[in-house]
């Protein structure tokens, strides 16, 4: 059947008689008294209270059964992983009753996922961390990241769509992936596994790069927020040379060892052990890689060197 986003709202707005098992749930609204909602492709998500905890309603535009069966296949083995990192994520068959713009009615799937309101998405954590100068909080949040990546790769766990707002940081700075629609199943036979995979590792250590950034000098973080660091792959960015450079000068070895496999990288990591043993060691590196990240950055100094990184004694694996 297919909807409109209007369909949706109308049923979200007016649970009564909407929904099999979420009765008593209520939808979030903005100042102006709309609900809150957004929208990635075909998937709408309203975010929800129910049961007093909050939560993201997850609908689809178009019940195509590919979707759903990939929905509740990711809900299935979700359940089976016990994990800090994630969030409950759960598949309601035939959950809520619509009307399409025909007056024609009928159940769809849902899916509701866990998205606490005391969390933020990474981005904003480090955006209000690096305005009050909080180092000691940025480098604790490092701490977390990194354990959370290493985590991800070790357990061969694709999530499909590793970006800031997909990281979600509580109060005491641990980290929750959210939104799980592009997971890819664990020896997966599907033909692009593989370079989901390697997006993922390429985005972790893209992202890894940026919080020991500016936990070294959090006023960088107005120049990079922009910029691929927290956005896109770093690779694809002049901002490596910069932080080969910086990472040489300060002697941290697990920063260069990171951009070294950026560098021969051509946007994919195949060396997923590698990466996490960087990973593991910038978890609890202390090294500063300077003070001065933000001039750097503000007057463009962004030198294009060989793409060829240097390590420790001369080595090089390009």
């Amino acid at each position: 059947m297919a909807l409109s986003i209007y369909n949706l709202i109308e049923s979200v707005c007016n649970p009564a008689g909407r929904f099999k098992t979420l009765r008593e749930i209520g939808v979030k609204t903005d100042e102006k008294g709309d609900p809150v909602f957004s929208y990635s492709g075909t998937t709408i998500s309203f975010s929800v209270v129910w049961k007093g905890r909050s939560y993201l309603l997850k609908c689809s535009l178009r019940e195509e059964q590919e979707n759903t069966l990939s929905w509740r296949r990711i809900a299935a083995y979700l359940q089976r992983i016990r994990s800090s990192f994630l969030v409950g994520y759960y598949y309601l068959s035939g959950e809520m009753l619509v009307f399409n713009d025909r007056g024609a009615a009928g159940y769809i799937d849902v899916v509701l996922m866990e998205y606490p309101d005391h969390m933020q998405p990474l981005d904003e954590f480090l955006e209000k961390a690096c305005m009050e100068g909080d180092k000691e909080r940025i480098r604790k949040l490092l701490t977390e990241f990194c354990q959370m990546a290493v985590w991800l790769i070790n357990d061969n766990l694709v999530h499909g769509a590793i970006r800031a707002s997909n990281v979600m940081i509580d109060k005491d700075c641990s980290v929750h992936l959210v939104n799980y629609e592009y997971m890819q199943m664990p020896r997966s036979d599907a033909p692009d596994y593989e370079s989901i995979r390697d997006a993922d590792n390429v985005m972790v250590a893209n992202l890894a790069l940026g919080i020991k950034a500016v936990a070294s000098d959090p006023a960088a973080f107005r120049y990079l927020r922009g910029n691929a660091i927290f956005r896109f792959p770093v690779v694809r960015s002049p901002l490596l040379p910069m932080f080969a450079d910086v990472a040489r000068e300060a002697g941290c070895e697990p920063v260069l060892r990171i951009v070294e496999m950026l560098s021969c990288s051509n946007h994919t990591l195949h060396g997923r052990l590698a990466l996490s043993e960087a990973l593991r060691k910038l978890s609890g590196d202390r090294t500063e890689l300077g003070v001065d990240l933000s001039v750097k950055l503000a007057n463009g100094d962004r030198p294009l060197r060989s793409r060829t990184t240097a390590m420790p004694g001369g080595r090089s694996t390009c």
